[in-house]
């Protein structure tokens, strides 16, 4: 039997925040509908890529989101995502 989710696409974010490293001040990652319980800080600018420090973003009914906040206090949703397939 195999188990499908959705899990947050960190290679493309990845790209995009190196892309943009001069402009971002950090970014969150969790599941939308389980913000509270999910999310963390991933990425800052004084720290770069953090350990995962407890973010969660895959889920099998919610959806996988990154909030991109700037320097300059705009805030950007990255929701993109990929499907992963595992047996169970």
């Amino acid at each position: 039997m195999k188990r499908q989710y959705k899990e947050l696409d960190w290679e493309q974010l990845q790209i995009f925040i190196m892309a943009h490293k001069d402009q971002i001040y950090c970014v969150y990652a969790g599941v939308g509908q389980d913000w509270d319980n999910t999310s963390d800080e991933v990425y800052h600018a004084e720290f770069g890529w953090l350990d995962n420090n407890g973010a969660y973003a895959s889920s099998s009914w919610g959806d996988p989101v990154a909030y991109i906040h700037y320097h300059n206090g705009d805030i950007d949703t990255f929701d993109k995502y990929i499907i992963v397939e595992e047996e169970v």
